[in-house]
């Protein structure tokens, strides 16, 4: 079970997530219920500590499915998501690819390992 945490920032219409430890699918299901912040425009995910192990890509794709219903109320959406390896980079392109798809495009995805990167990318959309 990952332990999840959730910080908003008002001012910025961001929500940070942080998670740590192995996650299933069914946690990441329930984020968007869950959690009140996932309404915000911008996300930050820390995902440099969790583990994927137990996804697989039926799982994703049954992710994909909650995040882009939830991501199409989320005007100018944005998330970036940061990781620590290429492997978990692989992972999440190919979940951010299938959820894109089935929001219409409406969330725009980031995956980098840079924090700043991460940061100044969800503040371009104020631009």
């Amino acid at each position: 079970m990952a332990e999840i945490s959730v910080s908003e920032d008002a001012e910025t219409d961001l929500a940070i997530f942080v998670i740590d430890g192995v996650i299933s699918a069914d946690e990441m299901m329930a984020l968007p219920q869950d959690f009140p912040g996932f309404q915000k425009a911008r996300h930050l995910v820390d995902m440099t500590k969790t583990d994927f192990h137990l996804l697989d890509s039926s799982s994703l794709k049954q992710v994909a499915e909650v995040f882009a219903e939830r991501g199409r109320g989320r005007p100018n959406a944005r998330t970036a998501v940061l990781v620590s390896s290429d492997v978990d980079a692989t992972i999440v392109k190919l979940y951010t690819e299938i959820t894109s798809d089935m929001a219409g495009g409406q969330v725009a995805f980031k995956v980098t390992s840079s924090r700043d990167e991460a940061l100044t990318w969800l503040a371009e959309a104020d631009a």
